[in-house]
């Protein structure tokens, strides 16, 4: 919690300087605006932001074709029966590896997370698969000397020694001390699903929290901290067979590096937050991993619950440091924030995340990349620094009374919208590319939203036949000039409107709002370097552009655009 307030507190510092934009919003009702209805719920009552309630995973609503959570359709491609649904057979629904002798099994079908070639695994084979994120091997050098070993390809009964490893993974976890570190060897680690009977419940109210779900998990570290290393997240891989698949639950401070988490399986309750990760009253880093291909949806007996399989959920009492990351082809949202407990103080989850690729690379929209790249909802707070977000049916939402700080990500080839502030939520949007997002790019829902957008680039968006979720615009305005602060974005090349205010998706037009250069905005070409290269090009308009207040680390006026500011990366994710 205090490492949040802090980086909140300091972004506050870097934009407060700004001068509000001169536009004043437009006065408007809840149900135009999808603002919420109640602190409790972090939900909204309409179906205008896109947000999905049908489970659990977001806090989002689920009424109506705009959320996306329709069964049939072709926005969404979800289907609920036959091969489309993600249904494996028993030799498929273990995630297991292809490589032969090094796991002892023998799999196929990208569905399941299961180590192949090519883009379907997220691995190293372009800009979209984790070329340079995640992975590094761990050598020999970088085990504790004191680890246990893990090593999925030995005999029963090892101690964990390093000439006696544990071959059970669960065990492993079970008898080792507070504050171990479990070296897992190079192999497939499957886990034997158990029953778990969730205390608490992500997404309800306050009435209900403690009507808890039914799930079921698969590895289980719980009243102890423990640090799980692994080989390099293409060679060190959990196949989890289960909804909560690694979860850690009163875990102390505990890690995850250089693994894979993958082949999760939904469960029935539409309250249970099934994930690849799932964390509950855990200070938890995660880093050099993949959590992917936990793309199963249920085919059980009705009620559907809908929704799928997330990468990476941070629930209440949850601390969650996430970096260098690969989260892709999960059936649900990459990240998602719920609520802290009822009536304990500082509980309300709270991430950092930096240098991670979230998104889709196959069946996107039917299997993988459903929901949110990253959800920010109830009471928790988010900073996000130098990620990219890529194919998910929408990119980057805070609802409820959450909050975040976004800076220098990508988001960009979502069905819907890109980056939006709903709710009575605060958000500051700073050195932000957003590109061709389906409908609106970047969006202050409602009159009930806080922050700043400020550097941004918002450029081609609005590619979408219908308004699913948004307008088809670049910016979408609707907040109080008194509580939010516009300045310094480049703006051009959106669909309908470079900038609106007011309106309906599908029902009511909004008005053009003009982005005044004397609040610093540019609408031109921002001229990058590539379709998925966001450096710009010499004469760029954005260059030394952005808030004269910020600069650029080599003491320049700061750039527009995710290369720009004071946390300019290097290179994207």
């Amino acid at each position: 919690m205090q490492r949040s307030t802090l980086l909140f507190f300091a972004m506050f510092v870097l934009v407060c300087g700004c001068e509000s934009n001169s536009n004043e919003s437009p006065e408007t009702t809840d149900e135009e605006t999808g603002e919420t209805t109640g602190e409790e719920t972090g939900e909204t009552t309409t179906e205008e932001t896109g947000e999905e309630t049908a489970g659990e995973e977001t806090g989002e609503e689920t009424a109506g074709e705009e959320t996306g959570e329709e069964t049939t359709g072709e926005e969404t491609g979800e289907e609920t029966t036959g091969e489309e649904t993600g249904e494996e057979t028993a030799g498929e629904e273990t995630g297991e590896e292809t490589a032969g002798e090094e796991t002892g099994e023998e799999t196929a079908g990208e569905e399941t997370g299961e180590e192949t070639a090519g883009e379907e695994t997220g691995e190293g084979t372009g800009e979209e698969t984790g070329e340079g994120t995640g992975e590094e091997t761990e050598g020999e050098s970088g085990i504790p000397a004191d680890a246990i070993h893990v090593d999925a390809k030995a005999e029963a009964g090892g101690t964990g020694a390093a000439d006696a490893p544990y071959s059970d993974l669960q065990l492993a976890i079970d008898e080792a001390p507070d504050g171990a570190t479990l070296y897992l060897h190079k192999g497939t680690y499957i886990a034997t699903p158990q029953p778990y009977a969730d205390p608490g419940c992500g997404n309800c109210d306050d009435n209900s929290f403690y009507f808890g779900a039914e799930a079921t998990r698969g590895f289980l570290v719980q009243g102890k901290s423990l640090h799980l290393l692994g080989a390099g997240h293409e060679k060190s891989v959990l196949v989890t067979k289960a909804g909560y698949g690694l979860l850690f639950d009163e875990a102390g401070t505990s890690s995850v590096r250089h693994l894979r988490v993958t082949g999760g399986l939904r469960d029935a309750d539409g309250n249970a937050t099934d994930a690849g990760i799932v964390v509950r009253h855990t200070t938890l880093t995660v880093e050099h991993s993949a959590i992917v291909f936990n793309n199963h949806l249920y085919t059980g007996p009705l009620p559907d619950p809908v929704v799928g399989i997330g990468g990476i959920f941070g629930r209440e009492g949850s601390d969650l440091t996430i970096r260098d990351s690969i989260i892709e082809d999960n059936s649900w949202d990459g990240i998602t924030l719920y609520r802290g407990e009822p009536g304990l103080p500082d509980t309300a989850p709270t991430a950092f995340i930096e240098g991670c690729l979230i998104g889709c690379t196959t069946d996107c929209g039917v299997k993988g990349g459903r929901g949110a790249g990253i959800g920010v909802t109830w009471d928790a707070q988010l900073m996000a620094i130098g990620n990219t977000i890529h194919h998910y049916w929408k990119g980057i939402g805070t609802f409820g009374d959450s909050s975040a700080v976004l800076s220098n990500n990508v988001v960009r080839d979502q069905v819907g919208w890109g980056v939006i502030a709903s709710g009575s939520s605060t958000m500051h949007a700073i050195n932000n590319v957003i590109v061709r997002n389906g409908t609106t790019g970047l969006a202050a829902w409602n009159a009930g939203v806080s922050g700043s957008f400020i550097n941004n680039i918002i450029f081609d968006n609005g590619w979408s036949e219908d308004e699913w979720v948004g307008k088809k615009t670049g910016l979408w305005f609707n907040a109080w000039q008194g509580t939010f602060i516009l300045a310094h974005n480049l703006v051009f090349g959106n669909a309908d409107f470079d900038a609106c205010i007011g309106g309906l998706p599908n029902e009511e037009p909004c008005l053009a709002m003009e982005m005044l250069p004397a609040d610093g905005h540019v609408t031109e070409d921002p001229l990058f370097a590539g379709p998925n290269d966001f450096h710009l090009l010499p004469g760029s308009p954005a260059i030394d552009a952005g808030d004269p207040e910020l600069s650029d680390l080599d003491g320049t006026p700061s750039d527009m655009g995710v290369f720009g500011g004071a946390n300019a990366p290097d290179e994207m994710p």
